[in-house]
């Protein structure tokens, strides 16, 4: 028997929480999702931009992790269970090939059990899928400043 891996109702709307966030700061998110690292016995959040491969992971985290500091994350969440990825990473390129993926804003798809290329997903909670979108790196830098000088 598989054990079905359930997302809570609130990590979910924590989730949507924090992609709303990501779109009021102008992130540029082309999806978002949590993943259940089986390894680690936890969900991980998953925001796909193409901020990073423009200015790198380290400048896009850097300055969420001073917006998540003066916003705060829902509770239960920290900045340990986001991650921010670029559009070539492979998981994401697999996932937009899932017969799901033809509704790119359907808030909260709930996938389980399913392989990704050489990846096996226990269980994911997928908010959004696309495959572009436009971000600009300078009109994020400026709505993270405005939202640290409020």
């Amino acid at each position: 028997m598989v054990d079905l891996i359930e997302i809570d109702s609130e990590r979910a709307a924590a989730g949507r929480e924090i992609l709303k966030l990501a779109d009021e700061l102008g992130l540029g998110a082309q999806a978002a999702f949590w993943l259940y690292n089986e390894d680690a016995k936890k969900w991980q959040y998953h925001l796909i931009t193409p901020l990073v491969d423009e200015k790198g992971p380290r400048w896009v985290y850097a300055r969420l992790l001073k917006v998540f500091a003066k916003v705060r994350l829902p509770p239960g969440i920290t900045p340990l269970d986001i991650f921010v990825m670029g559009p070539a990473w492979n998981v994401f390129q697999q996932m937009l090939h899932i017969d799901d993926a033809d509704n790119p804003d359907d808030l909260g798809s709930a996938l389980a059990d399913f392989e990704l290329g050489s990846f096996f997903i226990k269980a994911a909670h997928v908010y959004r899928l696309k495959t572009q979108i436009d971000a600009r790196a300078n009109y994020f830098d400026i709505r993270v400043r405005r939202l640290l000088a409020a």
